[in-house]
């Protein structure tokens, strides 16, 4: 039985649970703006409606180069708390709080007073108004994301504006928008990169001869017995010297240091010996010489000559004639 009672209040606390997540909120921002105005000095509207509330809570953020907050007056029975921060060099962002102790179903609830310091007649600047939160009896709270306000001057004294609230839709627009120009740059550098690699021309001899380089490199043959190309040798210009003519000079030790020429000498005849082999032996009828004495030839040793006795005919040692 008990088992039953937990089972049906697990099931009356999901279904309970179920139905507050699935109900959809009411809750609706509201913004109004004086189109026509004068001097330098606008003023904007903002309330809500749709669901019970008696504090709201938001963050106001502009450039604060085109437009000054003067004044923020809170609305019926409500009070104010604000604090202020610097988001960039011209930007600043505002967090409002407004409280009353009666609740209302829809109210305004605060009207701001904005100065006009650097916006000329046809240009434009923005408020963005985000995290908006209204709290109600029984802690009930509600949300909206918030929007977005362009401001244009359209002349001296009149301002146009267009609300543009903040979902998915617009996010995606939005970082759309941000990110184009890096979008486009990336195509146009995309397209140089492109037109640079047909127009410049290929460096494959570069290429070649950095491969050549790298065979001729000894490092690349760690396998014993192998090795690199030798280098090719360049030819080189010579000059080709023939040689000299040889001239045969016979007694060219015995020549002359001087370079005197001695004329008597050259006419000089040759003188002969006429009587340089007169008492040499000779035959009868002949110029040669016979019966040389051995004697003559005699250089101290012992020797046994053929004398004429004993002799065979086989011994041809005679040397009756020379």
């Amino acid at each position: 039985m008990k088992l039953r009672r937990v089972l049906l209040l697990i099931l009356i606390t999901f279904f309970g649970v179920s139905v507050s997540a699935l109900r959809t909120t009411r809750f609706e921002p509201l913004f109004e703006m004086d189109e026509e105005f004068s001097g330098d000095q606008i003023a904007q509207y903002f309330g809500w409606r749709g669901e019970d509330a008696y504090q709201i809570e938001m963050n106001l953020e502009f450039d604060s180069s085109a437009i000054e907050l003067l004044q923020v007056v809170p609305g019926e029975t409500f009070k104010i708390e604000y604090t202020s921060e610097k988001v960039s060099a011209n930007r600043v962002k505002y967090h409002l709080k407004f409280t009353s102790d009666t609740i209302f179903p829809e109210n305004i609830y605060t009207g701001i007073v904005f100065k006009i310091k650097d916006l000329a007649i046809k240009k434009d600047t923005e408020l963005k108004i985000t995290d908006i939160y209204a709290y109600g009896d029984n802690n009930s709270k509600f949300r909206s994301k918030g929007y977005y306000i362009e401001m244009k001057r359209e002349a001296n004294n009149r301002m146009s504006f267009v609300r543009t609230d903040i979902n998915e839709n617009t996010d995606r627009s939005r970082l759309f928008d941000k990110l184009l120009p890096f979008i486009i740059i990336g195509i146009i550098a995309a397209f140089l990169i492109i037109f640079a690699i047909l127009l410049i021309p290929s460096r494959k001899t570069e290429d070649r001869r950095h491969k050549i380089d790298s065979q001729l490199d000894p490092t690349n043959y760690p396998i014993p017995g192998v090795g690199p190309l030798p280098k090719m040798k360049k030819k080189s210009k010579k000059d080709i010297i023939e040689p000299e003519e040889k001239v045969i000079q016979p007694l060219k030790d015995y020549l002359s240091k001087s370079t005197d020429v001695n004329q008597e000498l050259i006419n000089k005849g040759l003188e002969v010996d006429k009587n340089m082999f007169k008492d040499n032996p000779k035959k009868e009828g002949e110029d040669g010489l016979i019966n040389i004495n051995p004697l003559a030839f005699d250089d101290g040793e012992e020797e046994i000559l053929d004398d004429g006795t004993n002799h065979n005919d086989n011994d041809d040692d005679d040397i009756d004639v020379l």
